[in-house]
């Protein structure tokens, strides 16, 4: 019964959910950008491309030569993005766009002996495996000078007022679920000692954290992630079916709450270059 509830009132499917997150980070992204000196004209490649939202954005600043190919290892998502990209967008910006499937570091086989201007990678090392391996082939897939930008996130670091115990409960389950399928939710820090590892030179980090009212479309964030993660959370027996409703509800009055603000996980952004 409890279910029930639930889905009557969540009434964004998985794709929308994809675009909800994209809008509230693209602000952020295309100000990265910038600052990391993507130039027109550039041949960017988008890794870990998801449904092809920030593929939009990027191609849209490249100008009329520039080129970007977008790469993710599961075909659905390049599947999904390629729809996207078809039912609203012009043949201009699709004459820009190509899409691969590839594995960082393990399977590159359709990217492998390509070089390009700039790699833009978001919220993907969060769950590669083995993350200073990646950032190793990265580097290996850029021009002597050319950059590499990433974003990730400490998913513990998000915060809301007033003080809420579902929300605390949420982020608890969202860093475990990360945790057991085997990524690092806690990578955001990390990155600019890890692109230093890597070998890039001139490396740089800014860290922004978006905050939300209840005027705000972001409000929602954590009602839409947890319901994100319900599959995962009660597949591997982290919460019931009951306690994720409960939490839902609360969730759900939260945004109601007159002066009450919510934030995303504080995003980590680092750039660096390919020295030789």
């Amino acid at each position: 019964m409890a279910t029930t509830v639930v889905r009557r009132h969540f009434t964004m499917d998985k794709a929308e959910r994809l675009a909800f997150f994209s809008r509230l980070l693209w602000p952020g992204t295309s100000s990265a950008l910038k600052w990391a000196g993507l130039a027109r004209g550039s041949r960017v490649l988008d890794l870990g491309c998801g449904n092809g939202h920030a593929t939009l954005g990027l191609a849209s600043a490249l100008g009329r030569v520039g080129r970007i190919v977008g790469v993710d290892a599961n075909p659905k998502a390049l599947e999904s993005a390629k729809a996207y990209l078809n039912e609203y967008y012009n043949e201009d910006i699709m004459a820009k766009i190509e899409f691969a499937q590839a594995d960082m570091p393990t399977n590159m086989a359709a990217i492998e002996s390509r070089k390009f201007d700039m790699i833009y990678s978001r919220l993907l090392f969060s769950y590669v495996p083995d993350p200073a391996a990646a950032l190793h082939a990265c580097r290996d897939l850029l021009w002597p000078g050319a950059s590499v930008l990433v974003e990730d996130v400490d998913y513990g670091s998000s915060f809301c007022y007033p003080p809420n115990d579902a929300f605390e409960r949420y982020k608890e389950l969202h860093t475990t679920v990360g945790t057991q399928l085997k990524g690092h939710p806690h990578i955001g820090p990390q990155l600019y000692a890890m692109l230093q590892a890597a070998g890039f030179t001139d490396v740089r980090v800014r860290v922004l954290q978006p905050v939300f009212t209840v005027a705000d479309e972001g409000h929602a964030v954590a009602k839409t992630s947890l319901h994100d993660i319900r599959h995962q959370v009660v597949a591997n027996e982290l919460a019931t079916e009951d306690e994720l409703d409960g939490l839902y509800r609360e969730l759900a009055a939260m945004e109601k709450v007159p002066g009450s603000i919510v934030s995303l996980p504080r995003v980590f952004q680092v750039t660096g270059k390919r020295a030789d």
